[in-house]
């Protein structure tokens, strides 16, 4: 891997709760925590035995809206998100990269409400489950031989870093309290085998850590000097952040490429992404402000959001996106202008329902909640460790 293309110390990241307000639920709206696991450290991939550091949250909630003639709609969720990129450079530079694995579980229902205003259609009940993964593979150097402002496959390339092979990678997972402070949540079980080395915590409903508890910031790149930083942020309450309305099945991810060193002086960066549905087809949206590629199944939509622009050398500037589908997964090339600092965020999560998937990039809250993890396991006897790594091994090894 060249380190030419791009160097960057990890950059400081001011207390962000300074950015957050709070999003009022309305009243006819709640959201209930139900358990949360979380942990991070290293494991062996099952597939490719590349050794990996990993951080992960495990949530388990109910959402349920009231209407006017006492109607209901109720949907029971779990999300379980693993963040992970290869230790070292040792592994191979086609293997897995910088990857979100976004697994999740949603039943939903309407309760005495017609199909023009149940969410679901003229469905009563839904399920819905999925694994929906991001990837960032690597970082692309290259010239726009037909200045259209985004990279295309054929165009040259003049240097890449595969994140397949980082240098010196960091994941890391910090809880914050809702007054912006750090929190110390407990770690009870230390999992140490030949294929994992992790800690692990859980909060259960009523415990008092959870209700303080605002968000986890997640930061995931490929090391010191820096080429790429992915700072995510899952808030486990309504809330908006950078003026993006979130609710507690999305995360907010701010991509950060810093101090830019090109070896050639006609370039420019372009970052190349694949998502993958284990159950769906992705669909392609755009809108003046964003663009998105998202699932469409019965009870919830996994989509994958980006602005048009990011803050390239402080200035905002236009992001020009390429999507290259087949029939396993799709290619995103996100490329940006020429500039030694670039910033974009953009947001991973679920909506409920069926239908197009609203950005939530477009500053307007996303209809109806949603929802994610895995197929209910086994959750409530998970207080015994050896249960605890049983659970996360069998999630990564499950197809």
């Amino acid at each position: 891997m060249s380190k030419a293309v791009a160097a960057a110390g990890l950059a400081c990241i001011l207390p962000f709760a300074l950015t957050l307000q709070s999003t009022a639920v309305g009243p006819d709206e709640s959201w209930t925590i139900q358990k949360i696991f979380y942990g991070d450290g290293w494991m062996d991939d099952p597939t490719t035995k590349v050794r990996q550091w990993v951080a992960f949250l495990n949530l388990t909630e109910s959402y349920e809206r009231r209407f006017p003639d006492n109607g209901t709609f109720e949907a029971f969720s779990q999300i379980f998100i693993e963040f992970s990129i290869p230790m070292n450079a040792s592994g191979p530079a086609n293997g897995s990269a910088l990857r979100i694995r976004f697994s999740y579980y949603v039943a939903a229902r309407c309760l005495d409400l017609d199909s023009l205003t149940c969410p679901l259609g003229s469905n009563t009940t839904a399920i819905t489950q999925d694994i929906f993964e991001l990837e960032v593979r690597r970082i692309i150097e290259y010239r726009d031989a037909n200045g259209s402002g985004a990279y295309e496959p054929g165009e040259d390339v003049a240097n890449d870093v595969p994140l397949a092979r980082p240098d010196s990678p960091h994941v890391r997972a910090w809880p914050f309290a809702l007054d912006g402070s750090a929190m110390d949540l407990p770690y009870d079980w230390n999992i140490s085998t030949d294929d994992a080395n992790l800690r692990i915590g859980a909060l259960f409903a009523g415990d008092p850590l959870l209700e303080d508890l605002s968000d986890f910031w997640i930061s995931a790149g490929n090391g010191i000097p820096t080429n790429l930083t992915l700072n995510s942020f899952f808030f486990l309450r309504p809330t908006t952040y950078k003026a993006v309305p979130l609710t507690p099945t999305m995360l907010k991810l701010d991509i950060h490429l810093g101090h830019v060193f090109y070896l050639q002086d006609d370039t420019a960066p372009a970052l190349e992404c694949v998502l993958t549905s284990r159950q769906f087809r992705l669909i392609a949206n755009e809108t003046g402000s964003n663009q998105s590629l998202f699932t469409n199944a019965s009870a919830a939509r996994a989509f994958f959001t980006w602005s048009a622009n990011a803050t390239v050398d402080g200035n905002e500037a236009p992001v020009r996106a390429t999507i290259a589908a087949s029939n396993e997964s799709t290619i995103v090339y996100l490329s940006y202008p020429r500039g030694a600092s670039i910033l974009h965020d953009p947001v991973v999560g679920l909506a409920l329902g069926p239908g197009d998937a609203e950005a939530p990039l477009s500053n307007r809250p996303p209809a109806g909640s949603g929802g994610p993890t895995w197929i209910p396991v086994l959750l409530a006897a998970m207080g015994l460790v050896a249960v605890v790594a049983a659970y996360v091994l069998l999630r990564r090894r499950r197809p």
